[in-house]
């Protein structure tokens, strides 16, 4: 168990705007493991991962004082709604792009320039639909993606194991949907 397990992320947010500093660790070590497995999974490249958590900590730790908790955004979805940002900025920077398998109706092989566009059009869609899928629905897919089971998200969200599969079941059919209204069907 964690020093801070006890606390809740809001009064762990509220002593770092209140200038303690060290509290700021307690977040850290709550969703190191998380955060780096979510980076992980969008870029596959095992080398970045840790240099990319470190700056991503940093990024949350310098904007956390503008963290309004009042809006009821959990910490988590801010945090990796951050991480993910930069990964897309790193993803664009280095050129890389993500699978599309998990996609099936999406064809996932290019080989010639035009269908390389067409991926590049694909991915912007799936994030697109991805971040404009409404909570709770967003967070539910994000937290599977970042790893949790649907277990640990119920726990963590304090909401029924059922309500967390009903959610993450109709985020998957939303960014389907999504998807194939975008790409102009499937």
């Amino acid at each position: 168990m964690i020093q801070g397990d006890s606390l809740e992320d809001r009064d762990i947010i509220l002593k770092v705007q209140a200038g303690d500093r060290e509290a700021f660790a307690l977040l850290v070590e709550k969703y190191h493991r998380p955060l780096l497995n979510f980076i992980y999974r969008l870029l596959g490249n095992p080398s970045l991962v840790e240099d990319l958590g470190q700056e991503i900590f940093l990024n949350a730790y310098l904007s956390l004082g503008h963290f309004n908790l009042d809006r009821g955004t959990p910490f988590s979805a801010w945090l990796f709604t951050i991480a993910r940002n930069r990964v897309l900025t790193e993803l664009r920077k280095k050129r890389w792009f993500l699978p599309l398998e998990d996609f099936p109706h999406l064809p996932a092989k290019e080989t010639g320039a035009e269908e390389r566009l067409a991926a590049q059009e694909r991915e912007a869609a799936l994030w697109e639909c991805l971040g404009v899928l409404p909570e709770p629905y967003r967070s539910a897919l994000m937290g599977q993606l970042e790893g949790l089971t649907g277990v640990d998200q119920s726990r963590s969200q304090r909401t029924p194991l059922g309500t967390v599969k009903a959610r993450l079941f109709r985020a998957k059919r939303m960014l389907r949907d999504a998807l194939e209204k975008r790409l102009g069907g499937g």
